[in-house]
């Protein structure tokens, strides 16, 4: 930032400061506000210390136009600025937008100080009445004072022996300079020369120097203050028991800063006495609470998840994370004790795999033994014969016997008997026979289901019931990635 003042010849000097400033944001970008929605506003304040003091005179700009960086403002606009208030040592400090105030100050030297011009301008008009520049009268040659002066003569010789021609021999006049040229002195004569300014414009490094030599920190000056104002953050932010340490690299850091920083190094200084000597108890507080959060956390929190773990996402492994390819396929299975650890059993399934099965072996089914029970019943049918007839042929010798009874048994039933005494017969010979049967009544028999006893029935080889049995579990792919 700058400050400057301008004067008008022949006029008063006028009771205003030209204030010139570059704004940029933390991070180095320039600020561009022209008619913004949150126009910035500048108070501008006179100090008469770097840090602390009175407030000799403030006032305020809102609205100010920033354009890629650059505002000006002039100063004295609001608040009346009087010479007087310039009387010593004056530090100006900015505060933007109800911020905290710019740090450090800026001292106030050189230009500015044309103010006091003001008050030398008004003395001299007073002693300008009888005197021209403090000196008198008799000090300047008069209308009337014609000796000891020089003829034209005279004044022609001492110039033709100091070696000048005599006439008029103006080579400019001779001159016709194209566009964009003008005349220069090339060190022999004047000639047509391009309007090119190549040594009447200052380099970068004479205006570091200048506006060093004047009071104002250059951009090298300020970034290594702002460098050491964030370390001074840091430290300060950072302060443990061990505060003898932070101190001691606050001091290297102040003893590194160029020595025409006097401003930065005071405020600096400043900062360093303020800081609380008793932050013992503070910080013993805050490593108790530490201490406690450290204990309330479980391992794995402070430590992180141990190598090997495995785990499964429904995607894919994170950063850090392997595919564990063991699991591809397989259904985890907890480890027995004295078990193969990873050790596997069967073929793996492919991508959404089944299992089925297709062939049933020869087999048996056995049971305990059991009753079949049952209501008593009857079965009942009318009278009735079975008429019977047939031819028999027999060879040779033999002989025939009989002593039996048919006996049919049934409710209301009777019975006959039929008696055959043994005969002999010779030869070879047939025998035909017919007759019936006595007749049965009709009637009812009771019936009793009996107990039973189970058995064992051998099933039939082969394949039996349909083609194939789905046997797979139900389940879901998920990626297994292990810890690296």
């Amino acid at each position: 930032m700058s400050l400057s003042f301008g004067s008008f010849a022949g006029a008063a000097v006028p009771t205003r400061l030209e204030y010139q400033g570059y704004l940029t944001d933390v991070v180095g970008t320039p600020i561009d506000c022209q008619g913004c929605l949150t126009p910035y506003t500048f108070q501008f304040s006179l100090y008469d210390s770097v840090v602390g003091g009175e407030v000799i005179w403030t006032e305020a700009h809102s609205g100010v136009d920033i354009v890629h960086g650059m505002f000006r403002v002039e100063l004295g606009t609001e608040a009346t600025l009087q010479a007087e208030l310039l009387d010593g040592n004056r530090w100006l400090e900015i505060q933007i937008n109800e911020q905290d105030p710019l740090v450090p100050r800026q001292r106030v030297v050189s230009a500015p100080f044309a103010l006091r011009a003001d008050l030398a301008e008004r003395a001299l008009e007073s002693e300008n009445a009888v005197a021209l520049g403090g000196h008198s009268v008799d000090s300047f040659v008069q209308v009337a004072d014609t000796v000891d002066f020089v003829s034209g003569s005279e004044l022609n010789e001492t110039l033709v022996g100091l070696g000048y021609s005599p006439g008029d021999n103006d080579s400019l006049a001779g001159l016709d300079c194209a566009q964009d040229q003008i005349i220069k002195w090339n060190g022999t004569a004047w000639a047509c020369a391009s309007d090119a300014d190549i040594n009447t414009q200052l380099t970068e490094a004479e205006v570091d120097a200048y506006v060093a030599n004047n009071g104002y920190a250059g951009q090298t000056h300020l970034s290594a203050v702002q460098a050491a104002l964030d370390t001074l953050h840091i430290l300060v932010n950072n302060l443990d028991t061990d505060t003898d340490a932070e101190i001691s690299a606050l001091q290297t850091l102040i003893s590194n800063l160029d020595t025409s920083t006097a401003a930065e190094i005071s405020a600096l200084q400043t900062l360093i006495s303020n800081l609380d000597t008793s932050t013992d108890a503070e910080i013993s507080a805050l490593q108790t609470q530490i201490t406690a959060l450290d204990e309330s956390l479980d391992p794995i929190a402070k430590t992180g998840l141990p190598s090997s773990m495995i785990a499964f996402f429904p995607d894919s492994c994170p950063d850090g994370w392997t595919p564990y390819t063991g699991a591809e396929g397989r259904i985890i299975v907890g480890l027995a004790v004295g078990g193969t650890k990873e050790g596997t059993v069967g073929t793996a399934l492919a991508d959404l795999g089944t299992r089925t099965i297709q062939d049933v072996a020869a087999h048996q089914h056995s049971g305990a033994a059991h009753t079949h029970e049952g209501a008593a019943h009857s079965h009942s049918a009318p009278s009735h014969t079975h008429p019977f007839s047939g031819t028999t042929n027999i060879n040779g010798d033999h002989s025939h016997s009989a002593g039996a009874s048919v006996r049919l048994v049934g409710s209301g039933c009777c019975e006959s008997g039929l008696s055959v005494t043994s005969t002999g017969v010779s030869g070879n010979h047939p025998h035909s026979f017919s007759g019936t049967t006595a007749e049965a009544e009709g009637g009812t028999t009771s019936v009793t289901t009996p107990d039973a006893t189970g058995s064992t029935v051998p099933g039939p080889g082969g394949n039996t019931g349909v083609t194939s049995v789905d046997v797979t579990m139900p389940y879901v792919q998920l990626l297994a990635c292990q810890k690296d």
